[in-house]
């Protein structure tokens, strides 16, 4: 489990379809340890040469620290 590593561990979740609204609030808790990456990141971002992974995941991450939320959509960049 993730919540019982250091505080500064997180976790990166990869999909290549979507994730749902379940799914998104079971990974955004208080200290949001995982980060979701979804189809959107992947084709949309990261294929098309928009954002690199390490940049996209940064984004989600500080978006993670700023709201709480663990999950960006790819279209909210």
């Amino acid at each position: 489990m993730i919540e019982s590593k250091a505080d500064n561990t997180m976790g990166l979740f990869i999909s290549l379809s979507v994730f749902n609204e379940g799914a998104q609030l079971a990974a955004s808790k208080q200290r949001t340890p995982m980060l979701l990456l979804d189809s959107g990141h992947i084709f949309n971002l990261i294929m098309r040469g928009e954002m690199a992974l390490q940049r996209v995941v940064s984004r989600i991450k500080r978006h993670a620290h700023q709201t709480g939320s663990s999950y960006l959509a790819a279209t909210d960049f």
